[in-house]
């Protein structure tokens, strides 16, 4: 079981996780895949975006409580792969991205949840 402390940021988390949900499901599907100005990203991209970054830096979290000397940001391999799976998603349906993004969040909040104060 989570502690106090975990379980408070687990909390909180979830509820942020839910607006951006709720703030996904209420773009028009037909501007989904539409960037606001040229060079900006789509909420397509965004979306796929935020299903890859949260789950990439809680496996750093869970590394820097077992290992010694973890490099918390990306390296440049770790980055070009961040890009390629934006890249592989930008094109999914409104309702497979929400489903994607759900389900990221879900596993964050595991990844989380398995934290002690240690």
């Amino acid at each position: 079981m989570a502690s106090e402390q975990v379980q408070g940021i687990v909390n909180r988390l979830s509820a942020t996780q839910g607006v951006f949900e709720k703030e996904v499901a209420a773009i028009p599907a037909d501007r989904f895949h539409q960037a606001p100005k040229e060079g900006e990203w789509s909420p397509a991209q965004i979306v796929a975006h935020v299903c890859e970054s949260p789950s990439f830096f809680a496996a750093k979290i869970v590394r820097i409580t077992k290992e010694d000397d973890v490099f918390y940001g990306r390296t440049k391999e770790e980055g070009e792969i961040r890009l390629q799976a934006i890249a592989e998603h930008a094109s999914d349906s409104k309702d497979v991205a929400l489903r994607r993004l759900k389900q990221a969040n879900a596993d964050v909040l595991k990844t989380v949840a398995s934290l002690s104060d240690d």
